[in-house]
């Protein structure tokens, strides 16, 4: 067999499976599209060029000639020993992260990006052969975001994300980067961004305030090292002194520390990159975005994986507003005045801005630090949804306050597109407008001058600016921003006054016809949002599903609108969307309908004299009838290009596999058989592998329950002995049943559950109540495991309770929660009638998925469109 016709055994999976009719039955064609990775928008694009953009890793062959690459697509390159440098054009907008050389006149470079909403991971390969000053790109569809590669011989090796289609995060090309392979999973820690520790001694070594990213030899003598704001610093004395060839005393004017990606206020940052022109640096106490506790506990490697993928998110989204990047604070092990004062020195900004939800010690230690180290002015930012009249950046005596209908007269948008757009990786779900507050903590002095922009009064010089002036948005484009506002109000109108479904598909159609090319998906998202938070009834489920539906078909070649259109096919089939289509159905009946305060019944499980408080409701039996199931399913236009990134997502393959058992299309399946690519993925190392077998450390065995037990939150009965988790289970879950009930019981460390404040004698028994501003107890039943849909049960250590199917209440169970709290934990016991979960008699080796755990206070409990594996464990039910 010729080497050209050379059978790889990871690819030929690949091809079979596809073949076989994962995509379909068509012609197959792969895409390979020029905006994948999605590119930054346009209004990010044209305000800051690359000559600002952090570099993030530099190397040189032995003829001195060098190339480094970073942020927004950036590639510089030297033909001097680093002496002076030129921009090279990329063809990409997207973050390199590494440079190889791989012969006299051959380099490599990969990156990559994460998609709009749905998170995937994009990566991407450029390949030189004239010594770095052309770039192409290399066959990459299959490959994640890349981070870091590694040269040995003929042998070229690139580290990044997991990559679903070839399931691995090693991959391996033997032809200098033009075509690659899986490799073996890399079990070693993935690579990590430098550390304050690290960085500081760069600093302290250079001379220069500015974070250094990577370094390297030119030759024996000389080193070059890169960092933000594109600088690049050399010695020709084995770093005994150093100079810079490029970006020449430029430093952070801004620094921003955040809990984390979610409270950055983005609106804030983009205000003073895009239209201040200020350099400004982001640090985040916490790297993950959601800090909802896991149900499961991986090994360190997967777990760090999946936390660098939430922290990729919040660097794109940083570095595509024109910020140099963002870094972790690090570890508080030592004392946080440390590490403060580390940052301090790195960063030296002249304006320090602080989370007011920073942990106490960390921001008073950054406060000491930046007042000790001369930082003109600190500042203390909250984030308030908002309803006030204020149009832009207000100065008071004592604060400010960024609206999110400010016209940003260089960009010409709004301040809350700058939120909204960041939402779409950091929280696909926040639909709220917010407001920045910023209030003054510290003044170097007292006849400083307020004014738009947070250094306005501050002895700026030509070094905390970018380099690019930037230019004022046309005429047009600040009209078009003006006439956006109140957008929300308008918004509310188009879904308030469609009587129907098709009314309001047209009316949404109609409306983005009228909107800007680059302003669409932003409102199309907008309008899915809308109609969510809305759908309490039946009508307003049928314009989310319109909603959808226009958005699915507006944007088929993106992850975003294939989401959609999966999500709409959930909404329509999903056992909890059938059980909750009936539910709404009969809310019709009702003329005027209160959700909450309804009286419980006596719960046959109560021991009055132990104080087990209750939540019930009298429960018909609900067997789903032909008229009940909406059958209009939505229409499909034709299928756009095959995306192997998208089909092999775990999301997809877990929502296909559901719908197959299901027998959605109506078509003839062989029950219980697992689809090949789920088999796949079972068999590999991902995190998702331990929640598709039927036996681990992921796996809870259900038991039937000789006896009902007796709900005092306590686990002394036989049934939840002999279901008592494995060892890989964080809090301890136990799943029993019998003919009428299904028994769950979890275990929680106390200082994991605070005490609900809110409760008084009023509230105790009433079903349905707000439960965001308390910590609470929840659990998500997945019948059919389709990761998209799921019945959530949660309760207050107070026995207050809530019950729905994805946020919606009108579904109302019967069931019986008790719990205990003593010094060291907290115990939940809860039985739910097993006909309100499903309608037949549970099955040996049945199985559904189920997420349980305390949820924080002020957290909403919404689904993820990127769902955690470490926080879902499977429930097989034995005979």
């Amino acid at each position: 067999m010729s080497s050209e016709t050379k059978w790889h055994p990871t690819r030929g999976l690949l091809l079979f499976s596809v073949v076989c009719g994962l995509i379909g039955s068509g012609p197959i064609s792969v895409l390979i599209a020029g905006d994948i990775p999605s590119p930054i928008p346009s209004y990010a694009r044209e305000q800051v060029s690359r000559e600002d953009a952090t570099l993030r890793s530099v190397a040189f062959n032995r003829d001195g000639v060098g190339i480094a690459c970073g942020d927004r697509g950036v590639i510089v390159r030297s033909s001097d020993a680093g002496a002076t440098w030129e921009i090279v054009e990329s063809g990409t907008d997207c973050s390199l992260s590494s440079v190889q050389w791989t012969a006299a006149n051959r380099a490599v470079i990969v990156g990559g990006a994460y998609d709009r909403i749905t998170g995937i991971s994009r990566g991407l390969a450029l390949t030189s052969a004239d010594g770095g000053e052309t770039w192409t790109r290399s066959p990459d569809q299959e490959l994640p975001r890349l981070t870091q590669l590694e040269y040995s011989g003929e042998l070229l090796i690139a580290h990044g994300d997991w990559s679903h289609p070839l399931l691995t995060n090693r991959f391996e090309s033997r032809n200098r980067g033009q075509t690659w392979q899986a490799g073996n999973s890399n079990r070693t820690p993935p690579f990590r961004l430098p550390g304050a520790g690290e960085l500081h001694r760069w600093t302290q070594a250079t001379g220069v305030p500015v974070a250094t990213r990577h370094a390297t030899k030119i030759s024996d003598d000389a080193i070059c090292a890169v960092g933000d704001h594109g600088v690049i610093l050399v010695s020709r004395d084995r770093g005994q002194t150093w100079s810079a060839t490029r970006g020449s005393e430029r430093q952070t004017a801004i620094l921003i520390v955040s809990r984390h990606g979610k409270r950055v206020p983005w609106s804030l940052l983009g205000n003073e990159t895009l239209e201040s022109r200020s350099r400004v640096a982001l640090l985040l106490q916490d790297s993950e975005i959601n800090h909802s506790p896991s149900v499961s506990q991986g090994d360190e490697v997967s777990d760090r994986q999946l936390i660098d993928e939430s922290f990729g998110k919040v660097m794109q989204v940083a570095t595509a507003l024109g910020a140099s990047g963002a870094d972790e604070i690090g570890s508080l092990d030592e004392t946080p005045d440390r590490v403060a004062r580390q940052w301090i020195d790195i960063h030296r900004p002249a304006v320090l801005v602080l989370d007011d939800q920073l942990d106490t010690a960390l921001s008073d230690a950054l406060f000491q630090a930046a007042t000790e180290a001369g930082v003109g002015r600190v500042v203390r930012y909250t984030t308030r949804e908002t309803e006030e009249s204020s149009r832009g950046p207000v100065a008071h005596s004592s604060q400010t306050v960024l609206h999110h209908e400010a016209v940003l007269a260089r960009c010409g948008i709004l301040a809350g597109d700058l939120q909204a757009d960041a939402m779409h990786w950091i929280d696909p779900f926040h639909s709220g407008s917010v407001a920045i507050h910023v209030h003054s903590l510290y003044e170097a002095s007292s006849h400083l001058q307020r004014g738009d922009s947070l250094v306005s009064g501050l002895p700026i010089t030509p070094s905390h600016q970018l380099s690019s002036p930037g230019s004022p948005a046309s005429r047009r484009k600040l009209q078009v921003a003006q006439a956006r506002m109140n957008q929300s109000q308008r918004i509310a109108k188009l879904i308030d006054g469609s009587r129907t479904a098709s009314q309001f598909a047209a009316n949404m159609s109609g409306a983005l016809d009228l909107t800007a090319p680059e302003d669409q998906f932003r409102l199309a998202w907008s309008l899915v949002l809308a109609t969510k938070q809305h759908s309490s009834s039946f009508h307003a489920v049928a314009l989310h599903e319109a909603a959808l539906q226009e958005f699915a078909e507006r944007f088929p070649e993106a992850s975003a609108g294939r989401w959609a259109l999966i999500r709409a096919d959930v909404m329509a089939n999903s056992l909890e969307w059938t059980r909750l289509r009936s539910s709404l159905r009969e809310s019709l009946a009702s003329v005027t309908r209160i959700p909450v305060a309804e009286p419980v019944v006596v719960s046959p499980f109560q021991v009055d004299d132990q104080g087990v408080r209750t939540a019930s409701a009298i429960s018909p039996v609900v067997v789903p009838k032909p008229e009940m199931i909406d059958l209009n399913k939505p229409k499909r236009k034709s299928e756009p290009e095959v995306d192997l990134y998208w089909e092999f997502n775990p999301l997809v393959l877990f929502a296909r596999e559901a719908a197959k058992q299901r027998s959605d299309e109506e078509t003839l399946q062989t029950a219980g058989e697992q689809s090949t690519n789920l088999t796949r993925l079972r068999d590999s190392d991902h995190p998702w592998s331990e929640v598709l077998r039927k036996s681990g450390r992921n796996t809870i065995l259900a038991f039937p329950a000789a006896a009902r037990p007796r709900l005092d939150g306590s686990l002394d009965e036989t049934c939840w002995k002999v279901s008592a988790p494995g060892p890989g289970l964080m809090n301890q879950v136990r799943v029993a049943y019998d003919q009428d009930y299904v028994y769950f019981a979890i275990q929680c460390r106390a200082d994991e559950v605070d005490s609900d404040p809110l409760v008084d004698r009023s509230s105790v028994g009433v079903r349905d109540q707000d439960l965001t501003s308390s910590d609470r107890i929840t659990f998500w039943i997945d019948l059919d495991r389709d990761l998209m849909s799921a019945m959530q049960l949660q309760v207050t250590d107070a026995g207050r309770v809530h019950d729905a199917i994805d946020g919606h209440a009108d579904w109302q169970p019967t069931w019986y929660p008790a719990i205990r709290r003593d010094a060291d934990s907290v115990t939940a016991e809860i039985a739910i009638l097993r006909r309100d979960l499903v309608d037949l008699p549970i099955v040996a080796q049945e199985s559904w998925l189920l997420q349980a755990g305390p949820v924080a206070a002020g957290q909403l409990l919404q689904a993820e469109i990127e769902p955690n594996p470490r926080k879902w464990v499977r429930v097989v039910f034995q005979p």
